[in-house]
């Protein structure tokens, strides 16, 4: 990295850290009044034009896609899906400010989106036309350690706001994994290799203990429903696609999971998590255990061990039915 380079990735810092707490603010206050997607569309403006100032180069490029994540967002306003609209708002520019970091680290927004689109697939690009790799380049930059950056703070912000742990433990398990730690991550943090295998472990680790702490909640009728669906959904979703990607290294479905997944904690998370009179379905319990695997297999496939894969796989998977079995002991 050249010292212009430097420079501007020293004042690109200063530039997101600004832009993330007025985003999020904004978005606090979208939550409680509608004229709060007014502060966040300009917001958005704002960050559009620091986009295409910073990818002269590739001006027509940068206009079209700030033109159609603006289309995104005000359609939905203009046909009345307020909410999904401010969500749509938050993580585009989110998604903007951390495609722009590899623009700058790669000295253009082609180069980057490029380079993107190889991390995403593993598959050379160069000989591919802009218009093929775009999406997926763009998915892939969900899979940031620079996204997970900006967006983890402002989950954890709103979660202690609105008293909804449920929503920091979603977006704890969803940015955990190989997602995040695969995409140029030595390139910001001081190690010598992206710690995919690693970020494997501990993305198992977490998925066993929020099983056993989610099912436990639920079967005790001390969490709403609705967000323990959720858990088993983001469970099952990330888990799946992890271990697409432990086997084919195609990370665009990960990508995928994970920009969906943590949509739904940005437009739930000023939700109450408890609810009363639970209707409790304790072998719904048994979903989220099927996620440990997925989550076990990918383990193995990641370390190349695979005659440990049953292992692996069973293991975390029998002790997340631990709530399942207290249930019952109880019960009876």
């Amino acid at each position: 990295m050249n010292s212009e380079t430097h420079l501007l990735v020293l004042f690109y810092i200063f530039y997101i850290s600004a832009m993330t707490l007025l985003v999020t603010m904004s978005y606090e206050f979208a939550l409680k009044n509608k004229l709060g997607y007014f502060f966040l569309l300009i917001s958005y403006i704002s960050t559009a034009v620091y986009f295409v100032l910073f990818s002269l180069s590739d001006s027509m490029l940068s206009l079209i896609i700030v033109v159609y994540f603006w289309l995104i967002m005000q359609i939905s306003y203009n046909l009345g899906k307020y909410k999904f609209a401010i969500v749509s708002s938050l993580i585009i520019q989110e998604i903007l400010m951390s495609l722009l970091y590899y623009a700058i680290v790669r000295g253009s927004l082609i180069k980057a989106l490029y380079s993107l689109y190889f991390y995403a697939t593993d598959i050379p690009s160069f000989s591919l036309s802009i218009s093929q790799i775009i999406i997926p380049a763009i998915l892939e930059v969900v899979n940031s350690f620079m996204f997970f950056l900006m967006v983890f703070p402002e989950i954890a912000y709103l979660s202690f706001k609105y008293r909804n742990i449920y929503s920091l433990l979603l977006s704890s398990l969803i940015f955990a994994g190989p997602n995040i730690a695969s995409e140029m991550t030595h390139s910001i943090l001081p190690l010598p290799y992206d710690p995919i295998k690693e970020s494997s472990i501990l993305e198992l680790l977490l998925s066993v203990i929020f099983t056993i702490y989610f099912s436990y909640k639920y079967m005790s009728g001390r969490i709403n429903t609705f967000y323990y669906l959720l858990f088993v959904i983001s469970s099952l979703s990330l888990s799946s696609t992890e271990f697409y990607y432990s086997l084919t290294i195609n990370q665009v479905p990960y990508a995928i999971a994970t920009l969906l997944m943590i949509s739904m904690v940005f437009y739930y998370v000023d939700m109450s998590g408890k609810e009363v009179n639970v209707r409790i379905i304790p072998y719904l319990s048994l979903l989220p255990s099927i996620s440990e695997l997925f989550f076990g297999a990918s383990v193995a496939y990641f370390y190349n061990v695979i005659s440990a894969v049953m292992v692996l796989s069973i293991t975390p998977f029998f002790a997340s039915l631990f709530p399942i079995f207290y249930y019952y002991s109880h019960k009876s």
